[in-house]
């Protein structure tokens, strides 16, 4: 998990994000990783994307804000 205010980057190693077991990467952006992950208690397969921060500069967070429905 990315560790907050830091600038430090999520490790591939951290299999764990809350109740959700990583299981591989399906999408990879400019500033986002998509990845396959399956929720513990249900065992239902869920996508999340996981967002660089540090890369965001205004017009990725335009593009962030509108895929995600903030506009």
């Amino acid at each position: 998990m990315q560790m907050r205010g830091t600038g430090a980057r999520w490790r591939p190693a951290e299999e764990h994000i809350g109740k959700y077991k990583l299981l591989k990467t399906i999408g990879k952006g400019n500033f986002a990783k998509v990845k396959l992950a399956k929720h513990v208690p249900t065992s239902k397969e869920v996508a999340i994307k996981i967002i660089d921060k540090t890369q965001l500069n205004a017009s990725s967070l335009q593009k962030l804000y509108r895929e995600t429905g903030f506009v």
